[in-house]
C-alpha cells in the first residue's frame, strides 16, 4: 500500500502512528508505527508494533468510545468522590457503577508550579462496574460483578518515561469471601493504555457463602495501579490504591432465579419503577365515555398517576389520605411481598371493594372480555398487591385501622396484564428482594414508583 504525503508534512526521524480498515464500516486494525526516513522513504521495513515506537494518540482513545465511560465522565464530580466522601464513586443505576481516579507519578516537580512534573506520567483511570442476573436456566452457584479499567488523558513527561514507563492494574477483595476469578493483575507499556488498552476483573460470589434462604452475600472489591520504569532497578513500582470502593449484593433468591438466574446488584441505588400513559384522555376521568377501554382512565399508568397526584379523588374516599410509593409522598417507599397467601388476600379485598364501589366492575363483553366469563375489567390496586403496602397486608395482617392508604380502580384486563409483566421485569432486573413473614423477615429493598402522564405531571 502506498500513501502520498504532501512535502513538508513529515520530518526526518519523526514517529508516525497509523491504522487501517476496509471501506467505511470495516473494523480498524491495531495501531502501528513507523519512523520517517527522508533519505530512504518510510518503507514497510520501518514499521513497528512496539508500543514505544508509536507516536502519541491525536484522537480520543478507543476505550472512550464506551457509552458507559462517556456517562461516567458526564458525572465527573460524583465519579471522583471516594470513601472519605461517603459515596464511593458514582452509581449510574443498580446495574452500573463507575469511578474516576487520578494516577500520577513523577521524579521531580517545578517549585513555582506545584503538581507539574519534570519527569513523570499522569492519567485518569475510569473504572466501570456492572452487575445483574446470570439469566434463566443458568447454574445458580456463582454470582458475578465485573469491573473494567481504562485510562484517559495519559501523558508521559520526559524522555525516560516516554521510553520506559509501565502501568499495571490489579484487583482484590476485602471483608468478604468473594474472590477474583482469573487474572487479578494486568500490565503493559503506557502507550498501550493511551491507545485504548483495557483490563477487566471478575468478582465471584459463591452462593455457598451466602446467608439465609436467599443466600445473600456482599462483595467489596478494591483496585490499585502500579507505575514504574522498565529495566531501571532504582525506580521500583509504586502502588496507588483506589479510594472508591463499590459494593455489590449477590443473591440466589428462588423467585428471582426462576427467570433471571442468580446474580448481583448495586443496591445502594434507589430502585424506581416507571410507567408511562400513552392513551388519550385525562388520567382521572372517563370523559363521559366509561365503556371505552382504550381511554387513559382504563389503564394502570393513569390509575397510579391519579393515586400519586390526585389522591383525594381516589376510591375508597378519605380526606387527607396519604398513599405511599412516590418520592413526594410523606408515606415513604414500597417494599416487595413474596408471600403468595398475602398477595391473594390483597387481591380478594381489592376485588370486593371494586365490586362495592364501581357499578361497572363486573361488565362483560364477548369481544373485549377475558376468558370464558368475558369479564372486561380487573381491579387494579395501588400500592400493588405484590407489596407490603397492599390493601390487606398493610391493614388486617397487622391489625391496624384502615386508613385507606391505597387506591382501587377497574381497568381493562389487557392493560392490567401488560403492566403486571412490566412490573415483574422490574422486580427481576433490579433484583428486588421480598418478605414473606416466615423465612424472609428482613426488608432489603425499598423502591419508588413514577407514573408519567404527558402534559399532566406537576413536577
Amino acid at each position: 500500500m502506498t500513501l502520498q504525503v504532501s512535502k513538508g508534512l513529515l520530518r526526518d526521524g519523526e514517529k508516525v502512528r497509523w491504522r487501517a480498515r476496509a471501506g467505511d464500516k470495516g473494523a480498524w486494525s491495531p495501531w502501528a508505527g513507523l519512523v520517517v526516513d527522508l533519505e530512504q522513504g518510510a518503507t514497510g521495513d520501518k514499521t513497528s508494533n512496539d508500543p514505544r515506537d508509536i507516536a502519541p494518540a491525536p484522537a480520543v482513545a478507543i476505550a472512550d468510545d464506551d457509552s458507559r465511560v462517556q456517562e461516567c465522565w458526564r458525572h465527573e464530580q460524583q465519579a471522583r468522590t471516594g470513601a472519605t466522601d461517603g459515596t464511593d464513586g458514582y452509581y449510574m443505576n443498580r446495574n452500573t457503577w463507575c469511578a474516576i481516579q487520578e494516577v500520577a507519578r513523577g521524579d521531580a516537580q517545578i517549585g513555582s508550579r506545584p503538581g507539574v512534573f519534570v519527569n513523570g506520567i499522569t492519567a485518569d483511570a475510569t473504572i466501570i462496574g456492572t452487575a445483574g442476573g446470570n439469566g434463566e436456566g443458568t447454574p445458580t452457584k456463582d454470582r458475578f460483578s465485573r469491573y473494567r479499567i481504562s485510562l484517559k488523558n495519559v501523558t508521559a513527561i520526559g524522555g525516560v518515561y516516554n521510553r520506559q514507563a509501565m502501568i499495571g492494574f490489579g484487583a482484590s477483595t476485602y471483608n468478604t469471601a468473594c474472590k477474583i476469578a482469573g487474572d487479578s493483575y494486568v500490565q503493559g507499556p503506557w502507550q498501550q493504555w493511551r491507545d485504548g488498552k483495557v483490563v477487566e476483573f471478575t468478582v465471584v460470589s459463591d452462593e455457598a457463602n451466602g446467608r439465609g434462604i436467599d443466600k445473600i452475600q456482599r462483595c467489596f472489591p478494591k483496585f490499585y495501579a502500579k507505575i514504574w520504569l522498565d529495566g531501571i532497578s532504582t525506580t521500583p513500582p509504586k502502588t496507588y490504591w483506589s479510594d472508591a470502593k463499590p459494593e455489590a449484593r449477590c443473591d440466589s433468591a428462588f423467585y428471582l432465579t426462576r427467570h433471571y438466574g442468580s446474580g448481583c446488584i448495586f443496591d445502594k441505588v434507589a430502585a424506581v419503577y416507571e410507567t408511562t400513559e400513552t392513551r388519550p384522555g385525562l388520567p382521572w376521568s372517563d370523559m363521559g365515555d366509561p365503556d371505552n377501554v382504550n381511554m387513559a382512565y382504563r389503564s394502570v399508568a393513569s390509575h397510579i398517576w391519579t393515586a400519586q397526584h390526585k389522591k383525594d379523588i381516589t376510591l375508597p374516599k378519605r380526606i387527607d389520605k396519604s398513599i405511599p410509593g412516590h418520592w413526594l409522598s410523606a408515606s415513604g417507599p414500597l417494599s416487595r411481598n413474596v408471600n403468595a397467601d398475602w398477595k391473594r388476600k390483597n387481591n380478594t379485598k381489592s376485588r370486593n371493594m371494586c365490586r362495592l364501589l364501581f357499578k361497572d366492575y363486573d361488565r362483560r363483553d364477548a369481544e373485549l372480555g377475558k376468558g370464558e366469563k368475558h369479564k372486561v375489567y380487573e381491579c387494579d390496586e395501588f400500592p400493588f398487591q405484590s407489596t407490603m403496602q397492599g390493601t390487606w397486608v398493610s391493614v388486617e395482617r397487622v391489625n391496624s385501622p384502615d386508613a385507606y392508604a391505597y387506591s382501587i380502580r377497574p381497568v381493562w384486563w389487557k392493560r392490567n396484564t401488560e403492566d403486571g409483566i412490566r412490573l415483574g421485569a422490574f422486580y427481576g432486573s433490579q433484583r428486588i428482594l421480598g418478605e414473606d413473614g416466615t423465612r424472609r423477615k428482613t426488608t432489603y429493598d425499598h423502591f419508588w414508583v413514577e407514573a408519567y402522564a404527558p402534559g399532566q405531571n406537576p413536577h
